[in-house]
C-alpha cells in the first residue's frame, strides 16, 4: 500500500486514481473471503429414537500410512442414538457403498432389527 501510495502521490503512473490507500483498510472482498460462520449449538436431547435411524458419515483418504491390509480410504459411521463409531478401511473410494451395506446388515444382525433397513 505504501507503494502505490506514493507512486499516486508523486504522479508517477498514468491513470492511477488519487486515492487515499489507507495502511490499515481493509476491502471489502478481503472481508467476505474472511467471514467465519459460526458453529451449529449443541444439541440436548436425542432426536432419534432407534437404532440407525440417523448416521453420521465421512469417508475421507488417501491416508499417508497405509492400514495392515494396505488399505488407504477411511469411511467412518457414527450411530446418532447409540453414538457407537466404527471405522472402515477400504482399498478405493468406489468400495463404499458395498462397505455400507455389509455394515447394516451386520450392525442389523447384531441389534435384532427386525424390519430391516437396507433391503436388497
Amino acid at each position: 500500500m505504501k507503494v502505490l501510495s506514493k507512486l499516486s502521490g508523486h504522479n508517477l503512473v498514468r491513470a492511477l486514481p488519487n486515492i487515499n490507500y489507507d495502511k490499515d483498510k481493509i476491502c471489502e472482498a478481503c472481508i467476505k473471503g474472511k467471514q467465519t460462520k459460526s458453529s451449529f449449538h449443541s444439541k440436548n436431547a436425542i432426536t432419534s429414537q432407534r437404532v440407525q435411524e440417523l448416521l453420521h458419515i465421512d469417508l475421507f483418504g488417501t491416508t499417508k500410512i497405509l492400514s495392515l491390509h494396505g488399505k488407504s480410504y477411511g469411511f467412518v459411521v457414527v450411530d446418532d442414538f447409540t453414538k457407537f463409531m466404527w471405522v472402515l478401511m477400504l482399498p478405493y473410494k468406489d468400495k463404499s457403498f458395498e462397505a455400507f451395506k455389509k455394515f447394516c446388515k451386520k450392525v442389523q444382525k447384531e441389534k435384532g432389527l427386525k424390519n430391516y433397513l437396507y433391503k436388497e
